[in-house]
């Protein structure tokens, strides 16, 4: 199902030099989080398959795209919000087979009634999501014009900004047997819970009938939410990887904005003209697995094996290692990203929002927050590319969780 897509000029591969191997282990290390959630390094993007749709992780605020996205990063070719170009080869979940689920693929009924055609639901159903102040700000945004809509179903919004604590706090809500009647997460982190039967499918209450329809969804999205070919979550947004840019940095350094098909070199030239010292950075990019990924793609490598079978990681190869070689070297050899200790006392992203950086890697999930920013104008560019294009889908979903006393109203809310 590959579909990469050459580019000229293409970009030599770099050199392969010997990874140090506290850089290496730090890569797995922080991979190795998607590992235990989602089964396998694969859920973060995977092997060798790529569809030309986008791959997102964190959750995204229910927005229109940015008025200023560039006319060089056009929507994906299925038309799911994306700043990548509509050429940009992009890795889906791993595929759903390998997984069980909990559901038993049969319509779901409330007093022997199909959930999605019982227009009487009522109740007060509670409803838990992370992010930022931004985000929050639009889901509540969200929630009120739903109940202002009808007056049946109330919903009660619970918040917690770190996706971490997010986690932590679900993991124990479902332990204790009382989570939220919907809750909100990215397909890397939803199939541990899923496998412990965390969730009601939500296929079947597609099915049933209703507004929404399986069919109507990016068909790029179903089998990142599904397991043994059943919908779990209602995917809620989709983007990739972009790069956010401060336009006001790149006029005073009389550097040109960056165009679709800038290349590795192109990237990196363009960073160290917008960095001064330890006083302003050209990037801001997470050491994250799904961060390095796309440029293991870029570049012919991949994470793993076999997307179907994963048996072993693939970072000893050849391509798997310049590409990642080539990502630490950004900090170590370049100089153009802050260190850890620099990061940890101020993050890439309120860097970036300080105007001490120039570029910052995230999904659709920042806009938001970026839409809030006076301070100086931004817009939107592509990854810069290797041996060919390739992004990464962020994606959440909402979930119905098993435990909820009130099915039917959560499903009509979701």
């Amino acid at each position: 199902m590959r579909e990469q897509q050459p580019l000229a000029p293409t970009v030599a591969q770099p050199a392969v030099r010997r990874l140090r191997r506290r850089d290496l282990l730090r890569f797995t290390a922080l991979g190795a989080g998607s590992v235990a959630l989602a089964g396998v390094l694969a859920a973060c993007g995977g092997t060798a398959t790529a569809t030309t749709a986008p791959v997102a992780s964190a959750s995204t605020a229910p927005s229109a795209a940015p008025s200023a996205a560039p006319s060089t990063a056009p929507a994906s070719a299925a038309g799911a919000a994306s700043a990548a170009p509509a050429s940009t080869a992009t890795r889906p979940a791993a595929p759903s087979a390998r997984t069980a689920t909990s559901g038993t693929g049969s319509t779901p009924t409330v007093a022997g009634t199909p959930v999605a055609a019982t227009p009487t639901a009522s109740g007060t159903i509670s409803y838990f999501i992370t992010g930022d102040p931004a985000e929050k700000v639009a889901y509540e945004s969200m929630v009120t014009a739903f109940m202002q809509r009808q007056t049946r179903i109330k919903i009660d919004l619970s918040h917690v900004p770190s996706a971490g604590d997010y986690t932590k706090r679900l993991t124990a809500d479902l332990a204790a047997g009382n989570p939220a009647d919907v809750i909100m997460l990215n397909y890397r982190r939803f199939g541990a819970f899923a496998a412990r039967g965390a969730f009601d499918p939500l296929g079947p209450y597609l099915a049933a009938g209703g507004a929404i329809k399986q069919a109507d969804l990016h068909a790029e999205l179903i089998p990142a939410f599904s397991r043994n070919g059943v919908l779990v979550g209602m995917p809620q947004n989709a983007s990739s990887l972009v790069g956010y840019y401060n336009k006001n940095l790149f006029d005073k350094a009389g550097i040109a904005y960056p165009k679709a098909g800038w290349t590795w070199d192109d990237f990196i030239k363009t960073a160290q003209g917008l960095t001064k010292g330890t006083e302003q950075y050209g990037i801001g990019m997470d050491p994250q697995m799904i961060r390095v990924a796309p440029f293991i793609w870029q570049n012919g490598g991949d994470i793993v094996d076999n997307i179907q079978k994963p048996t072993k990681l693939t970072f000893d190869r050849p391509e798997s290692v310049a590409a990642v070689q080539w990502f630490v070297d950004l900090q170590v050899k370049y100089k153009v990203a802050p260190d850890a200790v620099q990061v940890a006392a101020e993050d890439d992203e309120k860097r970036f929002l300080n105007g001490r950086s120039a570029i910052f890697f995230d999904s659709r999930r920042f806009v938001p927050t970026m839409r809030e920013i006076k301070e100086f104008d931004w817009d939107v560019a592509p990854l810069p590319t290797g041996k060919s294009r390739a992004s990464i889908l962020h994606s959440d979903a909402y979930f119905l969780t098993a435990a909820s006393k009130n099915k039917a109203a959560a499903y009509a809310f979701i």
